[in-house]
This record gives structure tokens, C-alpha cells and sequence, in this order.
């Protein structure tokens, strides 16, 4: 068994099986090798059988999210010069050649309205696989854009294997396990945790095509390992009854069978990670990004230290610069990026990643923020927004923060209350563990959660700061002010 949704399963022979007719549908449809095709499909059974019969047919599947526009997916189509995109809903998009791909009348996923292609598509799918090597292209995967413009970062077939190869050898699955997956599956945290280390694992997953039932689908799942984000883990602790949870209120939410979960896409607040840790349900943080297959650190049940990112992978070493700056290379790094005239600028060397990390005992890797978000005050001084954010959600009566201030005295702290709460900024005091000048000068209500639709967050729930300030510049006093 591989995958289990409500009311339907996949099984390996079977996902081989439907992954191979879509391979020779492909080619009967004149896909060539090397040609990079689109993946715009809802999160369920269909979706890793699609991207298996990309590669099967030697093409570059190109993954886009199930919640891009339609004007987002042709722009990152043009990009990579797709000209087709497999899709499980109708609707036209420009140029583009769309292959329709869904369950067919007997539930399991398979391409329509071809039942496969010819005998000479089969006999040309085995020479195209016999050609496929470690460096042939797999992937063009979108960046997430935090930093600037979104590129395509080329992983190859060795980039993607390595990288799952050694999550797979550090997590020691047990016969029996199961696996909850909900994460969008054109991110590489999926991919890369729930479809191809699960295939190396031999490890079922549960998977759950939307979030928004997620916690029904713990009590009734009852996993043994679950991949999330930070903000899942603060709205399951509070559930459990936030400083009053004990282990029988964690089963509640997390069902009766959790070894532990991890964590990645952004930090996991100190204080969140040592109370999940102390009532027996290890969260372990990793570290990576896109360039990177993505894994580059990882906490493991054997060697867990929270606050950090854990210890460098297998098959990846980290150095820092003289500013902090966390530098990478190894099998996981990606072969280059996908210019606009369809070649690969290839990288060699040292992948400068943007982030600011510093070593803990042990060899633990933390990881301080974005290097491009660190915000200059008008006074010279710095501060790093994600400490200011975690000191903020760490309060009692707080939901979510944001912290700007380019160019200001003092930086100003956008918060989204607790619901029934209403926030005093005057009676919260100085916050602990920040220098003077890292304390918020003012606090300013949010009136709604920040949007993922909107582009204020990314898929995996990481801030864009510059769309936040513009979509809330009314709220914010004149660069003179505070």
C-alpha cells in the first residue's frame, strides 16, 4: 500500500502501472525527452502518478501549486517554456496544450480520454528510461519568491534521490508505520518527505487533499509520523490546553500512535518545541531550501536538540561566512538555474542560501532569518524580524505576528490577536530575550489572518514582508513616526 485517501488506495504495482499508461500517452502525444511539463492538479491519488509518468516518459515535470492562479501558472509556464501542463479540473490556459488527467470510472488515477498509448510508445518509454542517468533533469521547481523574483531551480534525478535517500537512512521507519500528508505536494517538502521517501521506506501515507480537515483526519488516522509547518503545531498545542497540556490531551489531537512529527518551511518557536518535547512528542526541525533538494539539516529521534535545525545530512556539508551567512554544497545541490533562453546557468561550488545561522554544541545548526530581511533601523542598528516574531508568539494573548520598520527609530509589530482576546500593548511590558532597541515601539491589531490567495504567505505559511506592508500601509504611522 502507498497511498490512502477517503474511500479509495493506491497500491506500488498500481501506481506503476497508471504511471506508465501516461508515460506512453505523453509520447504517443509527441512529448519529447528533456521537455519540461507542467503539473497543475488538486493534492490527491493523481498527483504522484502524474509525476511519475512525466519522468517515465523522460521529461522534466514542472510542479505548480493547486492554488496558483491561472494568470501565475502561465507566467511560470512561459518561464520554463512548457508548452503542456498536465490538469485534473477544466478551464483554458492561454498557449499552453492541456492534458487532461484524473480518476477514470474505477477511482484510480489514469490519464483521459487516451487508455494509454501505442505499442510504439511502450517499446520508445523503455528506451527513454534505459537513457535516463544520476545527472538527467527531473525537476524545474519553483522557487518560493520570498526574496525577490521566483526562479526555477534544475534538480536532477541524483539531486532529488540523495536528498530523500538521506532523510530515509536518519528517520528509521518501522513495519507498520503511517504517515499523514497534507502539505501541498508541489512543494518540495512533500515531495521530498511523504512521495520519495516513503517509495525508499516502503512507508503508507495517509493523505489528506486539504487541510482544512486535518485535525479529524489525526483521530482518525492516527499516524505514527507527520510532516507540518510551525503554525500547525501552535494550533494543536493550544487544543491540547496550551501550558495545562499533558500527554492524554496531545493523544486527543494527535491521535494514540505518535512517534513524533517534523517540522520545516520556517523556525519552530523555542518554547513550543521544549513543551511538545517534554511531553513526549519529539518535533523535529529541519532545514532546506528549493536549490537544495531540499534537506540540508536535520533533528532526528536520536539526536534532537530543539531550538535548532539539527545536524548536517549525509551527503551535504554547511560552512558559514564571516557574516553568518549559511553556505552549502553536496548531492542535493541543484545543477543550476533555468534561464529565460531555456539553458541552465550551471552552479558550482558553495550555495550561498541567503540565511544567517550560527553553530550550537553538538554540530546543531540554528537558523537566525533571512539575510535580506535583516531591518536597518534609522539609527544603524539591526534587528532580526523572526526573533522580534518568536518573542511576539510566545505571548499568551498572540495569534500570529509580523515585525517591519525599514528606515525607522524602533520597529512596530503587527499582531493578529488570540480569538476573544483583546491585547494591551501597555500591560505586555519589554518582551524577554530582546536587546532594547529589538523591542517593538508600537503594536498594531491586524484585522484578518494573512492570506496565502493574497500572496501575503507562501504555500508552507512563510511571510512576504513587502506584500504585508503594502496591503496594511494604512495602518502603519508615517516613516517619521515610531
Amino acid at each position: 500500500m502507498a497511498w490512502r485517501v477517503a474511500g479509495a488506495q493506491l497500491t506500488i504495482f498500481q501506481w506503476q502501472k497508471q504511471a506508465e499508461r501516461l508515460s506512453e500517452a505523453l509520447i504517443h502525444q509527441g512529448v519529447e525527452p528533456g521537455e519540461p511539463v507542467g503539473l497543475w492538479m488538486s493534492d490527491g491519488l493523481a498527483w504522484p502518478v502524474a509525476l511519475f509518468g512525466i519522468w517515465g516518459a523522460g521529461a522534466v515535470a514542472l510542479p505548480l501549486s493547486a492554488g496558483l492562479s491561472p494568470g501565475a501558472v502561465a507566467e511560470t509556464l512561459r518561464r520554463a517554456g512548457a508548452g503542456r501542463v498536465l490538469v485534473d479540473r477544466p478551464g483554458q490556459l492561454g498557449q499552453a496544450r492541456l492534458v487532461p488527467f484524473g480518476p477514470p470510472g474505477d477511482g484510480l488515477p489514469g490519464p483521459r480520454p487516451w487508455r494509454g498509448g501505442t505499442v510504439a510508445a511502450g517499446a520508445e518509454r523503455l528506451v527513454r528510461m534505459a537513457r535516463l542517468n544520476r545527472q538527467s533533469p527531473a525537476l524545474a521547481a519553483p522557487t518560493s519568491g520570498t526574496t525577490g523574483k521566483p526562479r526555477l531551480a534544475m534538480l536532477s534525478h541524483h539531486n532529488l534521490l540523495a536528498s530523500a535517500g538521506a532523510r530515509a537512512m536518519l528517520v528509521k521507519h518501522q513495519p507498520g508505520d503511517l504517515v499523514l500528508s497534507w502539505l501541498p505536494l508541489a512543494h518540495l517538502y512533500a515531495l521530498n518527505a511523504d512521495i520519495l521517501k516513503g517509495l525508499i521506506c516502503g512507508v503508507a501515507a495517509a493523505r489528506l487533499p486539504h487541510p482544512a480537515g486535518l485535525f479529524r483526519a489525526l483521530r482518525r488516522w492516527r499516524p505514527t509520523h507527520l510532516q507540518a509547518v510551525p503554525r500547525l503545531y501552535e494550533k494543536a498545542w493550544r487544543l491540547a490546553g496550551g501550558e495545562n497540556a499533558n500527554p492524554e490531551s496531545l493523544q486527543a489531537v494527535f491521535g494514540s500512535r505518535l512517534r513524533w512529527a517534523g517540522c520545516g518551511g520556517a523556525p519552530l518557536p523555542a518554547w513550543l518545541a521544549a513543551g511538545y518535547a517534554r511531553l513526549g512528542i519529539p518535533i523535529l526541525e529541519g532545514y532546506g531550501l528549493t536549490e537544495a533538494s531540499p534537506l540540508v539539516t536535520l533533528n532526528t529521534p536520536g539526536a534532537c536538540c530543539p531550538g535548532t535545525a539539527g545536524r548536517v545530512v549525509p551527503g551535504m556539508e554547511v560552512t558559514l561566512a564571516a557574516d553568518g551567512e549559511i553556505l552549502v554544497r553536496g548531492d542535493g545541490v541543484m545543477r543550476g538555474y533555468l534561464g529565460a533562453d531555456g539553458r541552465i546557468d550551471p552552479h558550482t561550488g558553495w550555495l550561498a542560501t541567503g540565511d544567517l545561522g550560527a553553530w550550537r554544541e553538538g554540530g546543531f545548526l540554528r537558523v537566525d532569518g533571512r539575510k535580506s530581511e535583516t531591518i536597518v533601523l534609522s539609527t544603524g542598528r539591526k534587528v532580526m524580524p523572526a526573533k522580534v516574531e518568536a518573542a511576539l508568539a510566545a505571548l499568551p494573548g498572540v495569534d500570529s505576528a509580523v515585525v517591519l520598520g525599514e528606515g525607522r527609530p524602533r520597529v512596530l509589530a503587527l499582531v493578529l490577536p488570540r480569538p476573544g482576546v483583546s491585547l494591551d500593548w501597555s500591560r505586555l511590558g519589554n518582551l524577554d530575550g530582546l536587546e532594547s532597541w529589538e523591542q517593538p515601539a508600537r503594536l498594531i491589531v491586524l484585522p484578518r489572518p494573512l492570506s496565502a490567495e493574497w500572496g501575503e504567505l507562501t504555500p508552507l505559511g512563510k511571510v512576504r514582508r513587502d506584500v504585508v506592508a503594502s496591503h496594511f500601509r494604512d495602518l502603519l504611522p508615517p516613516l517619521a513616526g515610531p
